[in-house]
């Protein structure tokens, strides 16, 4: 539990550190939900009390955050890193980890994506805990006949009221289902909606195939953001379709940055084949494209392969990463996180590939008892990440 409630104090740590980098406006900032953590901490500790060097820890965090709160600008990169090195002086470990992930820079769209993942992951927390606190009550009174004079029925339809008050969204929350907000009332947000709309539009930020029936179909290319799903039969060519979309992707279109200080890239994920298999099959898709017919594999040196394949697909500035990932080690999380991953390292991403999103476990999403819901829901989330 202990080294739960570090992690917790860390995250908060970081959220008010990257406020802090996109200037977030002072009323927006995540204070109430820190101090909110610090309150929830406290009480668990009345009631589970803490010895040794984690208990003194823990309390410098807690300084530490309620300072930031106070005081966001004494707070850069350094003075955070020397506050913490102070604190973690006997725990290494623990803070060669800090020290990477506040060192790490993030491009904005990250930046953004991390501190709205933080926010949520620390309401949660808070929740967990009053969930916990409320049911741990609840199951004491029921042990010890003590159900305030109520049957256990009507005793437990109001702890299922009290349950239901706690698990919905509460005033000044961040609501994780509300992908977008706009008021109508409000000129520039919707200005900025058509901005959106138009740049969404612009040829410039469409992604056009060599399938002229595919581009008019879709009215001139794929949208970035935008979610597709390849379906067919097994065995029907959809590892083909979605390599050859890759190679498309690539060659087709130059690419169009919404940050010149970044470089563009394109992701395939491989949850199915090995990487020879996906590299062997471009370079005879493009072979074939280019000379009309399959080439001799046994004729050409890995060196060529691997020199001809790079001078087709790079030909327009892409950059491309392709990833083989074992299914079962993954989750929809480490797709997003993986994009989180490169945007930081200097990477403007426009195009995830993954063949094929099915495969991976549905851990963490709601099924609802309804065969098929899980999936539909792990498909929400990856849509709705990529759509941020």
């Amino acid at each position: 539990m202990t080294n739960s409630r570090i992690d917790i104090l860390f995250k908060t740590i970081t959220l008010l550190y990257r406020e802090t980098l996109l200037e977030v406006n002072s009323d927006e900032r995540s204070v109430d939900i820190a101090k909110l953590i610090i309150s929830t901490l406290s009480t668990n500790n009345k009631n589970n009390q803490l010895i040794g060097g984690d208990s003194t820890i823990i309390e410098d965090l807690k300084s530490i955050i309620l300072d930031m709160c106070d005081n966001p600008s004494n707070y850069d990169s350094d003075a955070l890193l020397q506050s913490l090195r102070v604190v973690l002086a006997e725990k290494p470990q623990l803070l060669a980890t800090v020290e990477k992930t506040i060192t790490t820079e993030m491009a904005t769209p990250g930046l953004k994506r991390s501190i709205i993942a933080a926010r949520r992951r620390l309401y949660s927390y808070h929740k967990e805990c009053e969930l916990k606190a409320l049911i741990s009550k609840a199951s004491y009174g029921i042990n010890t006949g003590n159900t305030n004079g109520m049957s256990l029925t009507d005793f437990a339809a109001d702890l299922a009221n009290e349950i239901e008050k706690v698990a919905c969204v509460g005033s000044g929350e961040v609501d994780p289902g509300i992908v977008n907000e706009f008021d109508l009332d409000s000129e520039e947000d919707v200005k900025a909606l058509f901005e959106r709309v138009s740049g969404e539009n612009s040829k410039d930020m469409l992604l056009k195939t060599a399938w002229g029936g595919i581009n008019a179909m879709l009215q001139g290319g794929f949208r970035r953001g935008a979610f597709a799903m390849i379906d067919a039969l097994q065995h029907s060519y959809k590892s083909g379709f979605t390599r050859s979309m890759l190679a498309q992707f690539m060659m087709c279109n130059t690419p169009s940055m919404k940050s010149v200080d970044k470089k563009p890239l394109m992701i395939y994920i491989s949850l199915e084949d090995d990487s020879e298999i996906s590299m062997e099959f471009l370079y005879k898709y493009l072979y074939n494209s280019e000379h009309g017919k399959l080439p001799n594999m046994d004729e050409v040196t890995p060196s060529e392969a691997a020199a001809y394949v790079k001078t087709k697909l790079c030909v327009t500035g892409y950059n491309v990463k392709m990833l083989r990932v074992n299914p079962s080690e993954w989750t929809y999380k480490h797709i997003n996180n993986k994009v989180i991953e490169y945007e930081a390292a200097g990477y403007e991403v426009h195009v995830v590939l993954v063949d094929y999103l099915a495969k991976l476990p549905t851990t963490g999403c709601n099924g609802g008892g309804i065969t098929g819901a899980d999936i539909r829901d792990m498909f929400n989330r990856v849509r709705n990440f990529m759509s941020a």
